[in-house]
């Protein structure tokens, strides 16, 4: 039904967006083949008046999608509402980035919740700007605390799931939320784990159970091609 309904994706997004690579991380779980277009954001592309007449936070990303059954274009914003919506509208299609059980999907949503709320925002590139002109306190070294301290959380609750489940953590089958496959929490973990490298976080001392997870994830080609220095925007 879903692929019946909803097709022409066009995703509006900045390379080096965590948000924007969770969702790429989504769309290649299920299939989906979109058109790509970059939002600058280093340079303010985000605030024309055509990026916030799709995206009213001037925010990346924005996923446009055409309805057939409405006979409209749609404009979906905010990364984790993006993937449960694709979730639930192609919930048989390729890898599944919620469980059906609802435990396993709590526990996905609460480590994602974690990096979305409670890590990506304290080091989002506005903040990080406003910290600056403040001049109180450097902005890398607090984009480097909050990271750490975020990071430091997952590592204890996926531990913690891990001995509930009686898993080995160096099962390779085993991922972030205790799942036998990728979900979205693995998608928030990624990018992040790149953000937390571009402030020096010590990530071999803070997180090595995340570390074991991301290499896990990065052996599979529809992840690993996500990566931000893949992308036709990329600056590296």
């Amino acid at each position: 039904m879903g692929a019946r309904r909803f097709h022409t994706w066009k995703l509006y997004g900045y390379w080096r967006s965590s948000c924007t690579w969770r969702v790429r991380i989504a769309l290649a779980a299920k299939g989906i083949k979109y058109e790509y277009v970059p939002i600058d954001i280093s340079k303010g592309d985000q605030h024309d008046s055509e990026h916030e007449n799709r995206n009213r936070m001037r925010q990346v990303p924005t996923l446009e999608v055409y309805d057939e059954e409405a006979k409209t274009k749609r404009l979906l914003s905010q990364s984790l509402a993006i993937i449960e919506f694709l979730e639930e509208t192609f919930p048989n299609s390729g890898c599944s980035m919620l469980p059906k059980d609802p435990i396993e999907r709590m526990r996905v949503r609460q480590i994602s919740e974690i990096i979305n709320s409670g890590i990506q925002p304290l080091q989002n590139l506005s903040v990080l700007k406003a910290i600056s002109s403040n001049g109180q306190m450097d902005s890398k070294d607090w984009a480097h605390k909050a990271i750490s301290k975020g990071l430091e959380a997952v590592e204890v609750l996926a531990l913690q799931i891990l001995e509930e489940l009686k898993e080995d953590r160096g099962n390779d089958s085993v991922y972030l939320a205790g799942t036998r496959e990728p979900t979205m929490a693995d998608a928030c973990l990624i990018p992040q784990l790149y953000n937390a490298r571009r402030y020096d976080v010590d990530l071999a001392t803070t997180c090595p159970h995340l570390l074991e997870v991301e290499k896990r994830c990065n052996k599979l080609e529809w992840i690993a091609s996500c990566h931000a220095n893949l992308q036709s925007d990329a600056q590296v």
